[in-house]
């Protein structure tokens, strides 16, 4: 999270919020600044922040539930949850779970244009994957964001996303040894 808005951003209410905390929020902070605004547009984002936080401090169950709550608001942050639910279910060794919950994000962002913040939502996806030690899996998630890199057009957030896919495919040809397969037969 950053701590100031970028020039040209809407303030809302949560970012108002995180700004006034002057710090990183707790799970708890957020928790309760999403039930205090049900109906906000950004409740589902405090609800993803929460759930963050509570899995840097290893709550992982909790965290999961909260993504799951996130989610049912769809767009954006409901995108950013399922990445979180991912997450976690590799880090709870529910593998198959997470392997459904992975095909589900990727059905949803196959019916949506190409744009800025499914770009993102890639990334995400291939770092999760990537840490989960699911590489083939990362691979497929970075190839497909670098396809929609290329159709999302020439703005310079999609160009620094393709750099950052470009290296992780880079790196995930490097852990598959790829490269080096293709040159022995």
């Amino acid at each position: 999270m950053s701590d100031s808005p970028v020039s040209g951003t809407v303030i809302t209410p949560y970012t108002a919020f995180l700004d006034d905390l002057g710090r990183e929020p707790s799970a708890t902070e957020c928790e309760r600044w999403a039930r205090e605004h049900p109906g906000a547009p950004e409740e589902s984002r405090a609800l993803v922040d929460a759930g963050w936080s509570m899995a840097r401090d290893g709550r992982r169950e909790e965290a999961l539930a909260l993504f799951r709550r996130a989610v049912e608001f769809g767009g954006e942050f409901g995108r950013d949850a399922q990445v979180g639910i991912v997450d976690q279910l590799y880090a709870l060794r529910r593998g198959q779970e997470a392997e459904e919950a992975q095909r589900a994000l990727r059905a949803e962002l196959n019916t949506q244009p190409a744009e800025f913040t499914d770009l993102r939502i890639f990334d995400d996806m291939v770092e999760v994957l990537t840490e989960a030690g699911e590489s083939e899996s990362a691979l497929k998630w970075c190839e497909a964001g670098l396809d929609r890199a290329a159709a999302s057009g020439a703005s310079p957030e999609a160009a620094e996303y393709r750099r950052g896919l470009a290296l992780s495919r880079s790196f995930l040809h490097d852990e598959l040894d790829i490269e080096r397969s293709g040159r022995r037969g």
